[in-house]
């Protein structure tokens, strides 16, 4: 399973990366994270992008 940790500040990370919105920039504003053997997945509390990224 994924490893997932979320910051005082709101970011999120998993593994090596840190989750970034790339419609609108958003770091640290997420909802819905959710987490497989392959992604992570996770909705912008911004602008609403579904993102994922590969663990």
């Amino acid at each position: 399973m994924a490893s997932i940790s979320i910051g005082s500040a709101g970011r999120v990370t998993t593994g090596n990366s840190q989750l970034w919105c790339p419609a609108c920039g958003n770091e640290s504003n997420w909802r819905d994270i959710t987490a497989d053997n392959e992604r992570t997945y996770a909705t912008c509390g911004g602008c609403g992008n579904r993102i994922s990224v590969k663990n």
